[in-house]
Parts: structure tokens; C-alpha cells; sequence
């Protein structure tokens, strides 16, 4: 705070006593505080960082770029967390770490509510619900680190600031010993001295107007004392301007740094090493230098006034978004009735997507901060109420699901022994479907009553996959007779061209073959290949078209029949019912067009061909009816 008043000092004329020269730098102090008043509201995160605190070593400057931490996820915002408090000075990251704690008790209180939503949605009970997330313990465990180290920091800058202060005081008095000793005047005594104060390190607040006010004070002393002694002079002059002139150039460089935040930031570290490491130039050009590092000063704040400005905008933007957000949960409570279940988790959905949308809009002006959230949560609490109703009315429905689903336990442990399977496995199918359609339970019992359940639903289907491998087994054998007697048939039959008797042997194939039984699912191509076979029997028949036909569909639904294939039977109905269909449909067009020639002789060649065309049809309908009057006569 106090830049320039070893410049100032420097007016002073002759032997000015400490009154005097405390008014001169109580002046220059005021310009100073003035110049640099935007920076004193961050002190702990701008002063100069000491990576160690040893009395030799200059202080090394950190800074932290600015972070939007609203736009962070929680697992995001730990890992910011854990990379301040392990890799960054402590003393300079405290406005980073309350920023990232505001935002993770934001998002966190967000996800447990989102998690306790989907859980009571999911027909959890509201005292059943836990909600601590194990993976958020590493936040805490790094806040605790965090808190400790800072406690341990200033603790320890506590104690190096007491002794600093005793170095200082000691070193004034060595100036002033040096002052009131004329043979002791010598510049390189003074350099001594003074460089022992540059590196003696920051000391407790309240003493530091004071302290460098004296020090500049025998300063000043020292060089009235001095004044015959140009050369010293002139060097300190020059070192103090090198020096300045440095930092001047500094300042002008920051003007061009994109992020203003960033540049300021880097200003008031400056303005710490002008206050503290520079000290007077000569008289005819301090107030040259002091007014150059003034005006680049001065450039930075107007690009930080003109940036506040800008970001007021983005404020009063992100306040209109977050107010509009708000606006859409208190219509949707408003238009909220007798919701259904299901309404309830959609309603929950769409007001926890408005909550992720409000966290990131991002931050809003300091004074309306507060009121917004508390908009924010005013209209969600009034929500939370209504769903915390419905739910709470739910809980009778569970209680009663409960008993409804242990009498299902019942039936499935009293049946779990049948070996009437075709009469249990239809028993089993309809209560796992009555357990999908009664609904959730109270938490707590979910897994209990499912896993009796399952237990006792696998014990019946277990018994009943063990009996189906064995009938696997035996239509396995079918399959393999059924393949070796249709490579015998294929072998040794001849028709010997008797209709009667070769009518009889392929009816024997057909009877024998249904003697045989079932084969496996997956190797029902050996009918397949059976009927094709009898088919060509059939076809070296000297029987007419008619006759043919029907006996090789007889054959082939007989087949169907032995395999009990009552889906593949009930297909051929409907294919059947449909050719018939389909050929009326044509018969009765081909009528229709043959009315066009009602005028026509009768030798016309279109006309005869219409009318062989509707013979022709005819004739097969005639085959189809026959085989639909077949199937409407057979039973199975």
C-alpha cells in the first residue's frame, strides 16, 4: 500500500524530523491506496506466494487462472479440488476452493435428490432411501486436508511475521546506528542493510504502514547524510530505476493479455514488488516514472472496468435464463392434477433436467444471487411437496402388492413338485406374468420375496427341462429310424403299375410312418423329405389330376397330425381357405369380363379363350374345396 513513498520521501529537504517525513508518506500512501483500491478485496489469494519460507530466498509468484467452476460436473469438480490443495500454495487458492465447495453442495444436493426421486419412482420408501454416495467421501477427505494445511500455513506465517517484524525493527536500528556514526558512512554499509530488508520477509499487518514508514524515513536520513557521496548515490538511483522501469514495462505488457482477470491479478503482484523491492530514483525524473507506472496502471483497470461492465450483461443474461427455468417448474406444479404413477417419473425427469439446466447457466450478479436461489428453490420445494404426497399415498399400494405377490410365493412352492406338467407349466407361465403385472414393493422386501420366488418358480422348471431332455432324447431315435426307413423305402420301391396295389403300398409307407412319432423340432425335415418322396409315389400314378392332389395333401396334413403340429395344420386351413378365396375371386372376374362380349359371336377366339380360362379355374377350385372339405372333417 504504500508504492511510492520512498519516492516521495525523497522531497523532503535536509534533516526533516520523523513528524514531518510520516506526513509526506501519509500523502504519497493515499495516492497509492487510490491507485490500487480495486485490488485490497483478495488479499489472501494475491499477495506473493512463498513456496518456501526462508529469509534468503525471494518470494516466488503464483497465480491461478479463472475457473468457471458452475460448468463442472461433481467427479470434475473433486479432481479440481485435489489438484489446488496437493499442487498449489494454500495461502493462494482459498476464493477457488469456497467457489468449488459452493458448486459441489449445489450439485451434490441435486444428484441426491435426482437419486432419491428415481428411488421413490422406483417404488423405494422414503425412510428406506440412503443418501450418501461413497465416490463424494475423497471431497470430504480433501477439504479436511485442505483445512488442515491452511490452519498449519498461517500458523507458521503467524510465527514468521513476529520474527520478521523483530529482523525489521532490529535493522532500523542498525540504520540509525549507522546515521549517528559519521565515520561509519558508507554506501556499501547501507546496501547491506538494505538488502537485508528487501529479503526479510512480510510481517503481521497491523505494523506494516509504520515499519516502512520509519525505514524510509533513516533512508531518507542516510542520503542527506550521504549527499557528498554522488557516486553511491547515483548508483542506488540507477538500480531503483532499472528496476522500475522493468516493472513499467511489465504493466504496459499486460494491457494486450486477452484475460483481464489474469492480467489484474498479475498487476497487484507487481504493485507488491514496486512497494516493497523499489526504492527512490533521482528527484528530476520521480514524478516522470511514478506518472509512467500510474498510466499503464490506470490502462488495466479501465479494461477491468470495461469487462465488469460486459459481464453485468452476461449477468443480467444468465438472471432472465435462470428466472425463465423457474418459471417453467412453477407452470408445471401449477398444471400438476392426479398424476399417474407414470406422469410422476416423467414430471420427475423434466424437473430434474430443468434443475441441470438451471446449474448451468451459470453465475449471476452478487446481489441478486441470493433471490434467484431462493426463487430457485421455493419452486421446487413446492413440487417436492406434491410428489412426496403422491408418494406417500403409494405406500398402501405396496403394502398390498407385497401381499398379493407372497400369495404368488404360495402357489409357486405348493406346485413346484407337479408332474402334471401341462397342466403346472401353464399354472407357472400365468404367475410370472401376474408378478410382472402387480407392480413394486416396498424396498426393503424386493429382493427377499423375488429371490423366494425365482427359487421356487426354477426348482419347477428345472424338473420339467430334465423331462424334456429326455423326450429330446427319444424323438432324437425317431429321427434316426424315420431317416433309416426312408432310405430303405427310396431303395427298394418300384410301383409295379397296379393302381389298387400300389395305392395300398404307399398308404402302408403313410401308416408306418406315423407309427414312428415325433422327431426333434429342429429335424422335422425328414417329414419334409417323406412327403416329397410320397408326392413322386403319387405322381406315377395313372389317376387323374383331382385324385392325385388330394391324396398327397392327405398325406402331408396325416403327417402333421402324427407330428402334433397343430400350428402348422391351422396354417393349412388358412392357406386353404385363401386359394379358394383368391380363385372365386378370379372366376367371378373372368365372368364379369365375358359379359363385355354379349354381342360377340360365339367362334370369337377372345371369347373362347375367357371361357377356357374360367374351365380351367374352375377345375382347380374344384381340387381346393376338396382338400378345405378334408380338413373341415379331420379332428385333432
Amino acid at each position: 500500500m504504500l508504492e511510492n513513498e520512498n519516492d516521495k520521501l525523497q522531497n523532503a529537504a535536509g534533516q526533516q524530523d520523523l513528524n514531518e517525513a510520516t506526513k509526506n508518506a501519509q500523502n504519497t500512501e493515499k495516492e497509492t491506496l487510490e491507485t490500487v483500491s480495486e485490488t485490497s478485496d483478495n488479499t489472501d489469494e494475491t499477495v506473493v506466494a512463498q513456496t518456501e519460507t526462508k529469509a534468503d530466498e525471494k518470494p516466488a509468484f503464483v497465480t491461478l487462472e479463472d475457473v468457471d467452476y458452475s460448468k463442472l460436473t461433481v467427479p470434475a469438480l473433486i479432481d479440481a479440488l485435489k489438484d489446488l490443495v496437493y499442487n498449489k500454495p494454500v495461502h493462494i487458492i482459498k476464493s477457488h476452493v469456497d467457489a468449488i465447495q459452493k458448486e459441489f453442495d449445489l450439485k451434490n444436493t441435486a444428484l441426491i435428490k435426482a437419486k432419491k426421486d428415481a428411488f421413490l419412482a422406483d417404488g423405494g420408501l422414503a425412510e428406506d432411501f440412503n443418501s450418501r454416495d461413497e465416490s463424494n467421501d475423497e471431497f470430504y477427505a480433501t477439504m479436511k486436508i485442505y483445512k488442515g494445511n491452511r490452519a498449519k500455513y498461517y500458523k507458521e506465517l503467524e510465527k514468521s511475521q513476529k520474527e520478521n517484524h523483530e529482523k525489521r525493527l532490529a535493522l532500523i536500528e542498525e540504520l540509525k546506528q549507522l546515521i549517528d556514526n559519521p565515520e561509519a558512512h558508507n554506501y556499501k554499509s547501507f546496501e547491506k542493510i538494505n538488502n537485508a530488508w528487501k529479503t526479510a520477509g512480510a510481517v503481521p499487518k497491523q505494523y506494516f504502514q509504520e515499519l516502512f514508514k520509519t525505514y524510509y524515513f533513516h533512508t531518507e536520513r542516510f542520503f542527506d547524510l550521504l549527499h557528498h557521496d554522488h557516486v553511491s548515490r547515483e548508483h542506488f538511483f540507477k538500480e531503483n530505476l532499472e528496476l522500475k522501469e522493468k516493472l513499467i514495462a511489465q504493466v504496459e505488457a499486460l494491457a494486450q493479455e486477452e484475460n483481464i482477470q489474469s492480467a489484474f491479478s498479475k498487476l497487484q503482484q507487481i504493485h507488491h514488488v514496486w512497494k516493497k523491492e523499489t526504492g527512490p530514483v533521482s528527484r528530476e525524473i520521480r514524478e516522470e516514472v511514478w506518472q509512467r507506472f500510474s498510466n499503464a496502471t490506470k490502462v488495466i483497470h479501465e479494461k477491468k472496468r470495461a469487462w465488469l461492465e460486459e459481464m453485468k450483461g452476461k449477468y443480467a443474461e444468465n438472471a432472465t435464463a435462470k428466472r425463465e427455468i423457474i418459471a417453467e417448474i412453477n407452470a408445471l406444479v401449477a398444471s400438476l392434477k392426479n398424476e399417474t404413477k407414470v406422469d410422476w417419473q416423467k414430471n420427475i425427469k423434466q424437473v430434474n433436467e430443468l434443475r441441470e439446466k438451471f446449474f448451468a447457466v451459470g453465475h449471476v450478479a452478487k446481489e441478486e444471487s441470493k433471490t434467484i436461489w431462493n426463487e430457485f428453490k421455493a419452486a421446487t420445494r413446492d413440487f417436492n411437496k406434491m410428489k412426496n404426497s403422491f408418494y406417500k399415498g403409494l405406500k398402501n399400494e405396496l403394502t398390498e402388492n407385497l401381499k398379493k405377490k407372497r400369495a404368488l410365493i404360495e402357489i409357486a412352492e405348493a406346485n413346484k413338485d407337479s408332474e402334471d406338467f401341462e397342466v403346472a407349466t401353464a399354472l407357472f407361465k400365468k404367475i410370472q406374468q401376474d408378478w410382472k403385472n402387480i407392480g413394486h414393493v416396498p424396498k426393503k422386501y424386493s429382493d427377499k420375496i423375488w429371490n423366494e420366488f425365482k427359487a421356487a418358480c426354477n426348482a419347477y422348471f428345472d424338473k420339467l427341462h430334465s423331462k424334456n431332455s429326455e423326450e429330446d432324447q427319444a424323438k432324437n431315435e425317431v429321427y434316426l429310424a424315420k431317416k433309416a426307413y426312408l432310405s430303405e423305402m427310396k431303395e427298394n420301391t418300384t410301383l409295379k403299375g397296379e393302381h389298387k396295389e400300389d395305392i395300398a403300398l404307399i398308404m402302408s409307407y403313410i401308416d408306418k410312418w406315423k407309427t414312428f412319432g415325433l422327431v426333434p423340432r429342429n429335424k422335422m425335415h425328414v417329414d419334409a423329405k417323406f412327403n416329397k418322396f410320397i408326392d413322386k409315389l403319387f405322381d406315377q400314378l395313372n389317376m387323374n389330376k383331382s385324385e392325385s392332389a388330394l391324396l398327397k395333401f392327405k398325406s402331408k396334413i396325416e403327417s402333421l397330425i402324427a407330428q402334433e403340429d397343430t400350428r402348422g395344420i391351422n396354417s393349412e386351413i388358412q392357406y386353404v381357405r385363401k386359394k379358394v378365396d383368391d380363385i372365386t375371386k378370379e372366376i367371378n372376374q373372368l365372368e364379369n369380363n365375358k359379359s363385355f362380349f354379349s354381342n360377340a359371336k360365339s367362334d370369337n377366339p377372345i371369347l373362347k379363350e375367357v371361357d377356357k380360362n374360367i374351365a380351367k379355374h374352375k377345375e382347380i377350385l374344384a381340387i381346393w374345396k376338396d382338400k378345405l372339405n378334408y380338413l373341415r372333417g379331420i379332428k385333432f
